[in-house]
C-alpha cells in the first residue's frame, strides 16, 4: 500500500539553525511530514536527499521515503501492519520491519515501490518470528538482529539480496548471557553494533570474519549508533555515573565526543568526509540538534521546539531527524540542508613536558583543532623508553639527553600536520630523603641545638617538624632552644622538594633531668634571737623546697628558713628540694640552737590571769593578749581536764581557755617566766 504527498518545501525563516562558534554554518529547516500523520519520524538520509522513516495516522503505523519532493507510504504484509522504515541506501531501498498481527517482527526491503520480505532462520532451522532490520548498505545487504527462541538471546544476521537468505553470525558466541545487535553496514560490508555478556555491553566492529569489540573509557555501556565507508562508528556510551557521551571509534581508538556545555551528547550518524550528525541536552534541559565539521559544532534548533534531534546525515551535509512541535507536542519530522564539509585549517601546536632519566614519564600534548573528524597522531624521534598512546606519551625514559620529537597529527580525510617540539630528559636526581639518622640527647634547662638534614630531591626544600619537646623550635636547619620538659619524644621530620616530591621520617629525642646539687649548711642559732638561712639548688629548676624537724621557734618559707628559736639544742632537720621534673633531692642536715648569753631580764613579780588568745604551734609558749607566757623545767603547770590533771602543755590546751599565773615579769619584752601556771 502507497501513498504519495507533496513534501513542505517552504523555506521557514524562523527555522534557521543557530551556530556555536563562528565557524558554524546557517543552515534552513524543510519541514517533512505524510500525509495526514500525527507524528513523523525520520530514521535515515542518503546521498540523494531521499529520506526514510516512519509515520503514525489513524490507520497505524508506515513506513515512507521520499522522492524530490514526493513523500510515498508502505507497509509490509497486509496494508495496516505497523511498519517502520529504519535505513535508506544510496540506490533509494529501504529496510526496516513490520508486525505481522500474529505478534511477530518480520523484515522487508523495499525497492522501486515493491516491497519485499524477508526472514532469517534460528538455530532450529526455523524462521524466526521476531526481527528487526536496521541497515541497508549499496549493495543491498541487510543487517539486523533477531531473537532466537531456543537460545533465547538476540543474535545477528546478514541478508544477502543475491540468494534471498540471511545468515546468522554473533560477537561474542552464543552463552546465555551473550546478545548481539548490529546496528550498521557499510558499503564494504562492515557490520557495528553492540555486543552484550557478564561484563556490560560492547561496541563491535566486524570486518570480513573478524569482530573486534571495543570500550569507551570508563563506560559502562557503549552503544554504536552508525558508521560511514570509512570504518568509523560513531555512538554514545554511559559513564560508571551514568552520564551519557557521544564517542567516536576510528582506527581502533575511542575518542569521548561531548559538545561544549552539554550535560548529554548523543552522536548518531557519521558521513565519509567525517560529519557527526546527533543531539545534546543543554543545562535547561533542551535538546537541540548539532552537526559537528571538523572542531565546529553547528547547533540544529528548530523555532520554539524543546527538542530537535539530527539522526542521520549524508555525504553532502544534509540532514534529517525529528522534532516536537511546540504546540501540539505532535513529533515532526525535518531535512536540514547541507552543512559544508570544508574544514577549517588544521591548527597543531604541541609541547611536551620535560622528565628525568629512570622516572615515569607522562606528558599529554595539546591535541589537533580543525580538519575533519576526529585526529590520530604520531611520534618520532621519542627517546628511549618512549611511546605515543593517543596524544599522551608516556614510559620510563632510559637516557639523559635532549631529543628533536616530530609530533604529527593525521585527520579522517588523511590530512595531516607535523610539529617538531624539544624534549629534554634529565640525568638521574637522587630520591628526596632526611638524612638525619638520629637526634643527640638533651638535657633539660640546658641550651639545645641539633641540625636536621635533607639530601636528594631538587632544591629548594620545606622542611616541617612535629612532637618536639617544650622549649625546642626547627628553624634554618637547625633544632634549637632550651628544653623544658623531660622524656623520650618521638619527632616527626617532613620535607617536600621544589618539584612536590615528600619525604618524611621519624626520630627520636630523649631530654635528660639534670643531676640536682643540693648540699645545704644551716648556720647556728641562738634562743630568743631571730634566725634566718637560705637554701638553693642547681639543676633543672625552679624548684619547691621542704623541711621537717625545724627547732621550736623556726618555720620554712619559700627557699628561706626564718623565726626566732625559743629552746637551745640541737635537731636534725630534713631539707628537700624538688626540680621542674618533680625530682627529688634530700638532706639532713644538723641545726644547732645555743643559748642566749643573756640572761633575760625578769625582775617584775607578776600574779594574774586571763584567757589564752594564742598558742605557739610547738606549744613553747602561750599569750593573754600583749602578754607572752613562758616556763621552765622548775614551772609547776597544771592542766585542769575531766578524768586527769595534765603537766605539760599539750594539743588539750586551746585558745580561749582560761589561765593562771605566777613569776617573774621582763619588762622589755613583757615576757613572764611562770614559776606556776594553771590552765582550766
Amino acid at each position: 500500500m502507497t501513498k504519495n504527498m507533496i513534501l513542505k518545501a517552504a523555506l521557514i525563516s524562523g527555522l534557521l539553525i543557530g551556530a556555536s562558534s563562528a565557524d558554524a554554518q546557517s543552515v534552513a529547516i524543510t519541514l517533512l511530514d505524510c500525509p495526514a500523520a500525527g507524528s513523523t519520524t525520520p530514521s535515515s538520509i542518503n546521498a540523494a536527499g531521499q529520506v526514510t522513516g516512519y509515520c503514525n495516522d489513524s490507520a497505524g503505523n508506515h513506513a515512507f521515503v521520499t522522492n524530490g519532493a514526493t513523500v510515498t507510504t508502505f507497509n509490509g504484509g497486509t496494508p495496516n501492519s505497523i511498519t517502520n522504515g529504519l535505513s535508506i541506501n544510496a540506490g533509494g531501498q529501504v529496510t526496516g520491519y513490520y508486525l505481522d498481527g500474529l505478534g511477530g517482527n518480520l523484515g522487508f526491503v523495499y525497492s522501486s515501490g515493491v516491497v519485499s520480505l524477508f526472514t532469517v532462520l534460528n538455530s532450529n532451522n526455523l524462521p524466526t518470528t521476531i526481527m528487526t532490520p536496521r541497515s541497508i548498505n549499496a549493495s543491498g545487504q541487510v543487517t539486523g538482529e533477531f531473537i532466537d527462541p531456543t537460545l533465547n538471546i538476540y543474535r545477528g544476521f546478514v541478508y544477502d539480496p543475491a540468494t534471498k537468505t540471511a545468515t546468522p553470525f554473533d560477537a561474542i558466541g552464543t552463552g546465555v548471557y551473550n546478545s548481539t545487535g548490529p546496528i550498521s553496514i557499510n558499503d564494504s560490508g562492515q557490520i557495528t553494533g553492540t555486543a552484550g555478556d557478564v561484563n556490560g555491553t560492547h561496541g563491535f566492529l566486524k570486518s570480513g570474519g573478524i569482530v573486534t569489540l571495543f570500550d569507551a573509557a570508563n563506560a559502562a555501556q557503549t552503544v554504536p549508533r552508525g558508521m560511514n565507508n570509512l570504518g568509523q562508528v560513531v555512538g554514545t556510551y554511559y559513564d560508571i555515573n551514568n552520564v551519557q557521551h557521544g564517542f567516536v571509534y576510528s582506527g581502533g581508538t575511542v575518542t569521548a565526543l561531548d559538545v561544549a556545555g552539554a550535560t548529554v551528547t548523543d552522536a548518531w550518524s557519521i558521513n565519509d568526509s567525517g560529519q557527526i550528525a546527533g543531539y545534546y541536552t543543554d543545562a535547561a534541559a533542551v535538546i537541540h540538534g548539532f552537526v559537528k565539521t571538523g572542531t565546529t559544532v553547528t547547533t540544529v534548533n528548530v523555532a520554539g521546539s524543546a527538542e530537535t534531534a539530527v539522526r542521520s546525515i549524508n555525504a553532502t551535509g544534509q540532514g534529517t531527524g525529528y522534532y516536537v512541535d511546540p504546540v501540539s507536542l505532535a513529533v515532526r519530522g525535518f531535512v536540514s540542508s547541507a552543512v559544508s564539509s570544508t574544514p577549517a585549517p588544521i591548527v597543531f601546536s604541541p609541547t611536551l613536558a620535560n622528565g628525568t632519566a629512570n622516572a615515569a614519564y607522562s606528558s599529554a600534548f595539546a591535541t589537533a583543532s580543525g580538519g575533519t573528524g576526529v585526529f590520530t597522531y604520531t611520534a618520532t624521534g621519542l627517546p628511549a623508553g618512549l611511546t605515543l598512546t593517543g596524544n599522551v606519551v608516556s614510559g620510563t625514559p632510559l637516557a639523559a639527553g635532549v631529543s628533536s620529537v616530530t609530533l604529527k597529527a593525521t585527520d579522517t580525510s588523511s590530512k595531516s600536520v607535523s610539529a617538531t617540539v624539544t624534549l629534554t630528559i634529565s640525568a638521574p636526581v637522587a630520591p628526596l630523603m632526611i638524612a638525619t639518622t638520629s637526634l643527640p640527647g638533651a638535657t633539660a634547662g640546658v641550651a639545645y641545638t641539633a641540625p636536621v638534614t635533607v639530601s636528594g630531591g631538587v632544591a629548594p626544600y620545606t622542611v616541617t617538624l612535629s612532637g618536639l619537646p617544650k622549649g625546642l623550635t626547627y628553624s634554618g636547619g637547625n633544632v634549637t632552644g632550651t628544653p623544658a620538659a623531660v622524656g623520650t619524644f618521638s619527632v616527626s621530620v617532613t620535607a617536600v622538594d621544589a618539584t612536590g616530591a615528600t619525604a618524611a621520617k621519624t626520630l627520636s629525642l630523649t631530654v635528660l633531668d639534670q643531676t640536682i646539687g643540693f648540699a645545704p649548711a644551716l648556720p647556728a642559732g641562738t634562743v630568743g634571737t631571730p634566725y634566718s638561712a637560705t637554701l638553693s639548688a642547681s639543676g633543672f629548676g625552679p624548684f619547691v623546697y621542704g623541711a621537717t624537724g625545724l627547732p621550736a621557734g623556726l618555720t620554712l618559707s619559700g627557699n628561706t628558713i626564718s623565726g626566732t628559736p625559743t629552746a637551745a639544742g640541737s635537731s636534725a632537720v630534713g631539707l628537700t628540694a624538688t626540680d621542674a621534673a618533680k625530682t627529688v633531692a634530700a638532706v639532713s642536715v644538723t641545726l644547732t640552737i645555743n643559748a642566749s648569753s643573756a640572761t633575760p631580764s625578769y625582775t617584775i613579780e607578776d600574779e594574774s590571769q586571763g584567757k589564752i588568745t594564742a598558742i605557739a604551734s610547738d606549744y613553747s609558749y602561750l599569750m593573754v593578749g600583749a602578754k607572752k607566757l613562758i616556763w621552765s623545767a622548775a614551772t609547776h603547770i597544771q592542766v585542769n581536764t575531766n578524768s586527769v590533771d595534765l603537766h605539760t602543755v599539750t594539743s588539750f590546751v586551746k585558745v580561749g581557755m582560761g589561765v593562771q599565773w605566777k613569776g617573774l615579769r621582763n619588762k622589755a619584752t613583757d615576757t613572764v617566766l611562770t614559776s606556776q601556771l594553771e590552765i582550766n
